[in-house]
């Protein structure tokens, strides 16, 4: 082979490897303007389900204070809101555990039953979380759920197992549930994990049954509040495949200078839909 057939076998590589290197920088850089437009696209979804959910919210609750309705256990509302069909959950927070007040044999019954810890390790982390509170009620107790990630015992998954089922506003003195609005792992909780027991009391609370039978319930677990300080959950479908739900407690007594309800707190997440 020549000189110029080899300059000329040089330079066909330098330009195959320039055009292969351009080709990766624009997939590179193709792939970028997609993931970012998919994240925008996400972010919408999510501001836009959030404030539907939102506003559907505040138009039920107001709808609740007007006719001066009584919750007597958890609901189901389907609420229209600006053309959008949105389902909304509505429980007393006398459903949940309050970190501040819940007893420690409840509090170990529910890091067993929903926590899914062994007997000794729940033992351990409801003592530590006993004392820990205690040594609190000099300032006024824990003011947020997340505090218990400060608990020596407790990580981040056993957190998460327990955070949709506790409070710090429950309206039951002793920190007792109230079976009439507690979720369904809840049940199984006060029914020291009687399934069946459990599933009983939701079937007959949904078909909305009068003096419904709590005697099969662990009777030292069950509380009544006074069902003001309210959680709703509505559940908006953004898409083909996803949902935002939003959580908005409120306390249905007032904040007093005209305004209706006092915001306790307030959550969103999106997640994608399951097939039935």
């Amino acid at each position: 082979m020549n000189r110029a057939s080899q300059q000329f076998g040089f330079a066909l590589i330098a330009v195959l490897w320039t055009v292969a290197a351009l080709g990766i920088i624009v997939g590179g850089v193709v792939s970028a303007q997609r993931q970012e437009v998919r994240s925008v696209a996400a972010i919408r979804q999510l501001t836009e389900g959030r404030a539907i959910g939102q506003g559907a919210t505040y138009m039920l609750a107001r709808d609740i204070l007007a006719g001066n309705q009584t919750l007597q256990h958890t609901r189901q509302y389907p609420v229209s809101f600006m053309g959008n069909s949105v389902q909304i959950e509505v429980m007393a927070l006398d459903g949940l555990a309050d970190i501040n007040k819940t007893p420690k044999p409840l509090l170990t019954q529910m890091l067993t039953t929903i926590a899914e810890l062994p007997p000794k390790e729940a033992e351990t982390l409801a003592q530590q979380w006993v004392e820990q509170r205690e040594s609190q009620r000099p300032t006024g107790g824990w003011f947020s759920t997340a505090e218990l990630m400060e608990l020596p015992a407790m990580d981040y998954d056993t957190f998460a197992r327990l955070a949709p089922y506790v409070t710090v506003h429950s309206d039951t003195g002793n920190g007792l549930i109230d079976p009439l609005f507690a979720p369904p792992a809840m049940l199984n909780v006060i029914s020291k994990g009687n399934v069946p027991v459990a599933a009983q009391l939701l079937s007959a609370r949904e078909r909305g049954d009068v003096g419904i039978d709590t005697s099969r319930l662990e009777q030292a677990f069950i509380g009544k509040g006074g069902h003001k300080k309210v959680r709703f959950l509505a559940r908006v479908i953004v898409g083909a495949s996803s949902y935002v739900s939003t959580v908005t407690d409120l306390d249905m007594v007032g904040a007093g200078g005209g305004q209706p309800w006092r915001l306790l707190q307030t959550s969103w997440t999106i997640q994608p839909l399951v097939s039935p």
